[in-house]
């Protein structure tokens, strides 16, 4: 029997104990880029004047097997209009570049190639589109350069700005403007579709209305990545290295005042 017990010890010794959780400090203002907007008005509150973005300084690596949570409490300052929070990510690659969601989210059926050769600082370009009815200009719409069938060319920077606008040519092609210039120079023939989502914020959680009394927030989402090309959803898109979490405090209430205690970010 006793050599039956040190046996069960023995084995249990091995079995790996549960990681803890990594924890970031979030009422620390030296992990955020701006902290100058941050003032502690008491011990333990954190309170953000106006309307900004803030960042954290450093990424945390996505892992498919990890889960991030932002938790804490958020309550309106004194005689201050209500207003929402949001909070998310924005996505990095392996250069510590951020990446706009247009780079991931292609539009589907819009594959063309380029009638003629674009150059840095063009404005317009032809195409041949394969469903012409497909390019227009819709709101948050965008080219893509080098674009592969297979999405293997996924997430793609190749990127244009917003299209301004999509006329029909009587030799079958089509004259798409753009907003702002092109930034490549690429020959005819050179494969090209649209995309979506021209903004580098990638949400979570949004409360609304941010009220006087102190509200329980928790944001929480895994590190699973959609298939490249999967339409936009609750994961990340394929290709994210690093994601940079964000706040968009006191937003379109630039007058509001809102104040944070108990505020962590968990990776575990």
């Amino acid at each position: 029997m006793k050599k039956n017990i040190a046996s069960v010890i023995a084995a249990a010794a091995v079995v790996p104990a549960f990681a803890a959780p990594e924890t970031v400090n979030l009422m620390d203002k030296n992990v955020w880029q701006h902290k100058y907007m941050m003032r502690t008005p008491e011990e333990g509150v954190m309170r953000i004047s106006g309307m900004h973005c803030i960042y954290l300084k450093t990424p945390a690596k996505l892992d498919p097997a990890k889960k991030y949570t932002i938790r804490g409490k958020v309550r309106l300052g004194k005689d201050s209009a209500a207003t929402e929070l949001n909070v998310g990510f924005t996505l990095v690659d392996k250069t510590g570049t951020t990446m706009p969601l247009n780079n991931f989210y292609p539009i589907r059926d819009s594959h063309a190639v380029l009638a003629e050769a674009v150059k840095n600082g063009d404005k317009s370009f032809k195409i041949k589109a394969e469903n012409p009815k497909v390019w227009r200009p819709v709101p948050g719409w965008s080219a893509m350069f080098q674009a592969q069938k297979d999405l293997s060319d996924l997430p793609n920077s190749k990127t244009t700005a917003n299209l301004a606008k999509v006329e029909k040519n009587a030799d079958g092609t089509q004259t798409v403007t753009l907003k702002y210039p092109v930034k490549y120079d690429f020959p005819a023939g050179t494969a090209v579709r649209l995309c979506s989502g021209y903004s580098i914020y990638f949400h979570i959680y949004k409360m609304k209305p941010v009220t006087a009394e102190w509200q329980d927030f928790t944001a929480t989402i895994t590190g699973e990545q959609l298939p490249p090309g999967a339409p936009k959803g609750a994961k990340f898109p394929a290709g994210v290295d690093s994601i940079r979490l964000y706040m968009m405090v006191n937003w379109l209430t630039k007058g509001t005042v809102t104040e944070f205690k108990d505020l962590v970010m968990e990776i575990e």
